[in-house]
């Protein structure tokens, strides 16, 4: 498994690299998809892409992107959970590396053992038990990346969406992202579509009193 999620771009493929990449992908991706019905797309939300979406752009020139904006606070409470939740399973530690020059976004390496910490490890930085303002900055460093992203792209291959019109407006902001996927529904109903919404008012029982704090004047700070 990795340990690092380094920002790339598109200047980062070496000679013939992106067309094995493309062949590849394609080839596993036509496995998967004879299960699947006709016309199916393949959908990606895993949110490491942040600091490397240009050079996704490079593979793949006709994707399109969705960029669920969500409150920073209550991401910072779902990766703290998802970091103890981690530790939990498989006592594994994510550490928030310090600014690097060049780099705009950075992103959380991986230790699947406290004996592979390098001796001068700074603890404040290692999740769970991290200093919550680290993941304060990877919410915006990340977000930025994604803003700076979506600006250089044409506009009918992005939408944002926001996540609280997504829960309470489900249908409509479905038929959004079904429209730029340019994806058939067919008879599908989107008033379908049930969201837990209570899942997304758990952020604050994750957070303590002085977290809460912390993070408030930081999103006081950047707005």
């Amino acid at each position: 498994k990795d340990r690092m999620c380094p920002e790339l771009n598109e200047k980062d493929f070496q000679l013939n690299q992106r067309q094995q990449l493309v062949e590849q992908f394609n080839f596993r991706f036509n496995l998967a998809k004879k299960n699947k019905k006709n016309g199916c797309v393949f959908l990606n939300k895993n949110p490491h892409l942040c600091n490397k979406l240009r050079l996704v752009n490079v593979l793949f020139p006709d994707a399109r992107y969705v960029w669920i904006k969500r409150d920073m606070i209550k991401v910072a409470a779902s990766i703290k959970r998802l970091f103890e939740l981690s530790y939990t399973k498989h006592h594994s530690f994510h550490y928030w590396p310090h600014n690097q020059r060049n780099v705009a976004a950075r992103c959380f390496e991986f230790f699947s053992k406290k004996e592979d910490f390098p001796k001068d490890l700074d603890a404040s930085r290692v999740f769970p038990g991290g200093n919550i303002e680290y993941l304060a900055e990877y919410w915006y460093e990340n977000n930025n990346a994604v803003k700076g992203f979506f600006k250089s792209m044409p506009s009918h291959r992005t939408i944002c969406v926001d996540q609280n019109a997504l829960i309470h407006n489900t249908a409509h902001e479905m038929q959004r992202i079904f429209s730029l996927l340019n994806v058939s529904c067919g008879k599908l109903e989107f008033n379908q579509f049930n969201i837990d919404k209570s899942r997304n008012d758990d952020w604050a029982t994750l957070l303590n009193e002085t977290e809460r704090k912390i993070l408030a004047e930081l999103k006081q700070s950047i707005e």
